[in-house]
């Protein structure tokens, strides 16, 4: 099938048994370039190393405790956001 939309990531899809298609981590690392979760020189040192974890595996679960030690309110709900919405949701 032709890429009609390069920038989507497409490409960076698979497809499971029933031939849906599932994110993979190289997929789901697009999420963490967006503008809402890219780091800043304000960001917190715990905002910094969940940002990495992420990086390094973006599939993992993130915990409520990760979230709450945000401290800019912002952060937290555009990270609260990206993980439920996709980032850390590998399977249907």
């Amino acid at each position: 099938m032709k890429n009609f939309l390069a920038s989507s990531g497409f490409r960076l899809l698979q497809r499971n048994e029933r031939g849906w298609l599932k994110p993979t981590d190289d997929y789901l690392r697009l999420f963490l370039a967006h503008p809402e979760l890219t780091l800043v020189p304000e960001s917190c040192k715990a905002e910094l190393a969940l940002h990495a974890a992420l990086v390094d595996a973006p599939s993992r679960p993130v915990t409520p405790g990760e979230l709450q030690a945000l401290h800019d309110a912002d952060a937290r709900d555009s990270y609260a956001l990206a993980t439920w919405s996709g980032l850390n949701r590998k399977t249907c």
